[in-house]
């Protein structure tokens, strides 16, 4: 109980300091349950860097020491969070933070470092969702900071649904991420983990990034057991030249047929869903199949199965892109 309140108390201090919605979810972040409830060891500890030095650049600078090489930075992005983390071996987390930042702050939220095994991990949280490129030179770490429509040409946002779908809506999901990277076309994903988020951050998501396409996966349940099939909900009141939301449902649907030989609940308008209603492209919910239903339900549970729906929703964003044209 000691170590509860102990914790209570930490939460309130760095809300004091960072402000509740940033606070909040950066601590439950560096803090697993585990830990909180004192059952687990604690992770290692974890500096703000607070202070500022004067150098004039377009990019966020940090110094991170001149031994540091450029090919031993390693960059992962995390668009839902607005946070990217870079790992850097054989540097002591302190050093960077009390080292202090430079330059181009205008997105920087806050920045935290702490110590890993393999050296340090520094995690930067912005403003909003964006793309980084890192640099390291004498000893500067330099981190060019841009948004996602000026890195890539096209943009797919994909929401997997819920974690209580046994995340097999995210497996297909990371499968149309891998397929279509090599199409040329960026895949986002609203969650990589079993963090759900609500339905407006993910639709805010979408339109933040500047996406063309939104598609949401669902893996529903029904009270009729016997209910099967694939069925796409799509935005009937928001219309755009070439390809709207209900174009893409149906093109989403038929490639999905062509995959998978499942059976066809049609298109459907879903008009008053949080997700259809607030993202500003066309945009498609795909119910891939019922949970509900003991036969279908075994069909998403074989991989190979998911990799039929992955193909043919990757065939049908590739045919969206083509009408857009």
């Amino acid at each position: 109980m000691q170590k509860i309140r102990k914790h209570i108390a930490m939460i309130g201090l760095v809300c004091l300091a960072l402000g509740f919605p940033v606070a909040l979810r950066y601590y439950f972040y560096q803090n697993d349950q585990m830990a909180l409830l004192g059952t687990g060891p604690m992770k290692s500890t974890l500096y703000k860097v607070e202070k500022t030095f004067e150098q004039e650049d377009n990019r966020i600078l940090l110094k991170v020491g001149k031994k540091t090489e450029q090919r031993s930075a390693v960059l992962s992005e995390n668009f839902p969070e607005h946070m990217f983390e870079i790992k850097i071996p054989d540097v002591q987390a302190k050093a960077v933070a009390e080292a202090g930042m430079g330059g181009d702050l205008t997105h920087v939220d806050s920045i935290w470092t702490r110590d890993i095994e393999e050296g340090c991990l520094i995690q930067v949280i912005l403003d909003g969702p964006y793309c980084a490129e890192v640099s390291i030179e004498d000893g500067i770490l330099g981190i060019d900071v841009k948004h996602p429509g000026s890195v890539y040409e096209q943009i797919v946002v994909i929401d997997p649904g819920r974690y209580e779908e046994q995340d097999l809506c995210l497996d297909v999901a990371r499968r149309v991420q891998e397929k279509l990277s090599g199409d040329g076309i960026e895949v986002v994903l609203t969650r990589t983990d079993d963090h759900t988020y609500s339905q407006e951050q993910n639709a805010s998501l979408a339109n933040d990034v500047g996406a063309d396409l939104f598609v949401a996966l669902e893996m529903p349940r029904s009270e009729d057991a016997t209910l099967c099939g694939v069925r796409c909900l799509y935005n009937s009141v928001f219309f755009m030249p070439g390809l709207g939301s209900g174009e893409l449902a149906f093109i989403l649907e038929e490639s999905v047929l062509s995959k998978t030989g499942a059976k066809s609940l049609g298109i459907e308008p879903g008009d008053g869903n949080v997700l259809i209603d607030y993202a500003q492209m066309p945009v498609a919910i795909v119910q891939l199949g019922y949970q509900s239903n003991e036969k279908e339900n075994q069909r998403l549970c074989n991989e190979t199965y998911r990799q039929h729906l992955a193909d043919g929703i990757s065939l049908g964003i590739i045919e969206a892109y083509k009408q857009k044209e």
